[in-house]
Formats: structure tokens, sequence, C-alpha cells
């Protein structure tokens, strides 16, 4: 799907949004490039926007390396992650989020369906999906316990399928 002006328009998008747009979009993007460009531009609150009115899709952006200096990712789709991830900002998927080892983010986790690592879960603040959460579904051994564990400030919705919750303090400094 390829996002336009004229849809986001259509969608009230806001003055300061539609200005960066026409100077760095100018003939609109596909989806998921559209929301590469916001993770790029450090605009996640643009990003989140766009998740909600436009919904998931489904498609798989597969990421096997993070570039220094990223600090946020978006999917339309699924976002699966082939190694270990760590990222500073917030990682948000239109529907699930998979990694093959572990999944640390600076600040928040959001799924529009479920999180999947086949070791740890991390972030500062909260972890949220509308299904379940799975931590140390790695096949070829046995997990530690801190490979098993969702570590957050606040799970916010979802249900732990598998792993050991940890809340944290970085709640209460909120």
């Amino acid at each position: 799907m390829k996002i336009t002006i004229e849809m986001l328009s259509s969608k009230s998008a806001c003055a300061e949004g539609m200005a960066w747009v026409a100077k760095n979009l100018p003939d609109g993007a596909d989806y998921q490039e559209f929301l590469d460009k916001l993770a790029a531009g450090d605009h996640p609150e643009w990003a989140h926007w766009l998740l909600q009115q436009f919904g998931s899709i489904d498609a798989v952006k597969t990421v096997s390396a993070i570039p220094d200096g990223t600090k946020h990712i978006f999917a339309a789709g699924r976002l699966v992650f082939e190694h270990s991830v760590s990222v500073v900002g917030f990682i948000e998927a239109g529907e699930g989020i998979k990694a093959g080892e572990g999944i640390k983010a600076g600040w928040g986790i959001e799924a529009g369906w479920g999180i999947k690592a086949g070791f740890s879960i991390e972030c500062k603040l909260a972890i949220s999906c509308s299904l379940r959460i799975f931590a140390g579904l790695c096949s070829w051994r046995l997990p530690t316990p801190e490979e098993r564990r969702i570590a957050c400030a606040n799970l916010t919705n979802g249900t732990v399928a598998h792993g050991d919750l940890k809340i944290t303090q970085e709640k209460a400094k909120q």
C-alpha cells in the first residue's frame, strides 16, 4: 500500500507532519518505507499515529542488523529479528515481533498481536500486545532463568505465556 499526502490529509494529519511529508516524501511511499523514513527522521509519534490510522498489513520486515544510531524500528506487519537486538528507543509492530535471540528496547515494546523471543525481552517502560508474550523459546538447549526473563516497568496488555515477568523500578520514576 502506498501512503500519499492525499491519504494523510483525509485522515486529518497534523500540519507539521504534512509539511515534513511534503519535504521528505512528496510522491508518497510504500507503507513500510514510510515507516522506515519516520523512524530514521526520529518521529515515533507520527509512526504510531500512522499505524493507528492504517492498521497492520500482511507483510514481514526482517531485521538482521541494526545500524549505529538507530533509535526506532516500526513495522506495518510482522517484525522479525534474525539475531539478538538492542534498540535505544521504541519498537512497535502492527502485528507481531519475533526475535531468534533477545529483544531489548530502550523505552517500550508494542505489538498488535504477540511478542516472541528466543531469549529475554527487556525495556525500560511498558510492554504491550494483544495476545501472548513468549521469552526463552530457544529450541537447541534449555534457557537459563535470565534468558526466560521479561523485564519492564509495566505490562500494559498481553499475557505472559512463556517466560518470567519481572516488573522493574523504572515505573516509580515516571
